[in-house]
């Protein structure tokens, strides 16, 4: 199963077991906020996780906007690509919607090229940007 650490909560002295899993989720939310763990450009995240309230007729609790509009070009063309985002998302509950289009500027009354992502928790969207990352860094290693 992986390595698997005792955290104890303090609260009757059961504690709780932190998998290789939630530790790497906790690291990716650690990198995504800017904490000293960033210090090198290829540790440098390519989008921002803008977190939006959810829409009302959605089931789903919790919503956010990733600009993708200024990554490098090959990650741009590849990452709108229905099979490029179901590979992303593998197991994680969430919905994803690609939004706007590609602009070299800022244009009046234009949105920037995004996704428009959707999930049952704040977590999850979370896991899929760190997941994001990744692709793109692959995809930027690859080409």
């Amino acid at each position: 199963m992986g390595l698997v650490k005792k955290h104890n909560s303090g609260f009757g002295g059961r504690g709780h077991l932190f998998d290789e899993r939630e530790e790497s989720k906790r690291m990716a939310t650690v990198n995504l906020f800017g904490s000293e763990a960033i210090t090198s450009e290829e540790t440098k995240p390519f989008t921002k996780c803008n977190f939006v309230p959810a829409k009302q007729y959605s089931k789903l609790n919790a919503a956010a906007e990733i600009e993708i509009n200024d990554i490098p070009k090959a990650a741009r063309l590849e990452i709108p690509n229905r099979s490029t985002l179901a590979r992303i998302k593998g197991r994680i509950n969430i919905s994803v919607i690609v939004r706007g289009r590609y602009l070299q500027e800022e244009t009046v009354g234009e949105r920037k090229l995004h996704l428009y992502v959707e999930g049952s928790a704040e977590e999850d969207i979370l896991l899929f940007h760190s997941e994001l990352e990744h692709e793109i860094r692959h995809i930027i290693n690859n080409s």
